[in-house]
C-alpha cells in the first residue's frame, strides 16, 4: 500500500512539473505575441499622423494657384528651400522603396483608404492586446 501511495505521489509530481512547464511555455508565447502587438501598435500610431499630414498636403496642392516657396525635410533636422509650382499630381511612397505618381484625386482616395485601414487595424490591435493581457494574467495566476 505504501508503494502504491509513493507511485501515485511520483506521478502527481511529474504531472505538476509538466503542467508548470506547459504554462511557462504558454506564458512565453503570450509575452512574445504581446511584444509583436506593441510594435505593430507603435507603427500604426506613427502611420496615422503621417497619413493625415499627407492628406493635408494634397488639399494644399489642390488649392494652390501659383508658385509657392517652402521648405522640406531633407534628413534629420536638415531642411531645404524650394519652390513648388502648381501641380495636378503627387508622388507617394508605397513602401519597399517604391514611389508612384498619382493624380491628386487618386492619391487622396488611396490615402483615405489607407487611413481607414490603419484606424481599423489599430482598434483590432488594441482589442487583441486586451485579450492577450487577460490571458497573461490568467496564466501567471495559474503558475503561482
Amino acid at each position: 500500500d505504501e508503494i502504491d501511495n509513493f507511485m501515485s505521489q511520483s506521478e502527481n509530481e511529474n504531472n505538476w512539473e509538466k503542467t508548470l512547464q506547459k504554462l511557462d511555455e504558454q506564458h512565453g508565447k503570450y509575452k512574445f505575441m504581446e511584444f509583436n502587438l506593441e510594435a505593430r501598435k507603435r507603427k500604426l500610431k506613427q502611420q496615422i499622423p503621417d497619413l493625415e499630414r499627407s492628406l493635408q498636403m494634397i488639399e494644399i496642392l489642390r488649392e494652390q494657384k501659383e508658385d509657392k516657396d517652402t521648405q522640406f525635410l531633407l534628413s534629420n533636422q536638415i531642411f531645404c528651400k524650394t519652390t513648388i509650382p502648381p501641380t495636378k499630381t503627387v508622388c507617394l511612397w508605397l513602401g519597399a522603396n517604391v514611389m508612384l505618381e498619382y493624380p491628386l484625386d487618386e492619391a487622396e482616395g488611396l490615402l483615405k483608404a489607407n487611413m481607414e485601414s490603419a484606424v481599423a487595424n489599430l482598434k483590432v490591435v488594441e482589442h487583441d492586446k486586451d485579450f492577450l493581457r487577460d490571458q497573461v494574467t490568467t496564466t501567471e495566476v495559474n503558475m503561482a
